[in-house]
């Protein structure tokens, strides 16, 4: 298929949308469209209006996102568009999970970080998000902001539940970080 008849579809898709003036429509042909051609950002702007009005599939855009996120231009413009949409929604959780998994993506771990935070402190959830950033963090072998996270959690003391694995996850983070530095 070449990529008029891409454009094509794209332009009929789009007709449809004014036709039904309903623009949730085809929201996961029309990114997997502007995806196959390289539109980045028009694609992102479909999977975040697919996030919108459908929170619980944030898990599958992510999946999609990835098909072409390996692209870092590609990753850069889905960032764009996804930082605008929590600027506009700021507490908007599926969003900002969203961009703290883009952040992750790109290993840009400290920024990543900080969308967990706010994460925690919407969900309310005293340093479990927070926790699991850690331990992801960890797994990527990200042992400094790994650390920084586990002693976060440390320093609330909230969860007692996770306070046992949070001690263990920021000894296994310096001993990583001093066996790196020799």
């Amino acid at each position: 298929i070449d990529h008029r008849e891409y454009e094509r579809a794209i332009q009929i898709y789009l007709e449809c949308r004014e036709a039904t003036k309903n623009q949730l429509l085809f929201l996961e042909e029309l990114a997997s469209l502007y995806g196959a051609l390289h539109q980045y950002e028009s694609a992102a702007s479909e999977y975040v209006k697919l996030v919108r009005s459908n929170p619980q599939q944030v898990t599958y855009v992510e999946a999609r996102l990835l098909s072409f996120t390996g692209r870092e231009e590609a990753r850069r413009a889905a960032l764009v568009v996804v930082q605008k949409e929590v600027k506009q929604t700021p507490e908007q959780i599926p969003i900002l999970s969203l961009l703290a998994w883009l952040y992750m993506d790109g290993k840009e771990f400290d920024e990543a970080l900080e969308q967990y935070r706010i994460i925690d402190r919407l969900t309310k959830v005293n340093g479990q998000e927070i926790f699991q950033f850690g331990q992801r963090a960890a797994q990527e072998r990200a042992y400094t902001v790994s650390a920084k996270a586990f002693r976060e959690v440390i320093e609330k003391n909230t969860r007692q539940d996770i306070l046992p694995l949070a001690r263990l996850g920021y000894a296994r983070a310096l001993e990583e970080l001093s066996a790196e530095t020799g």
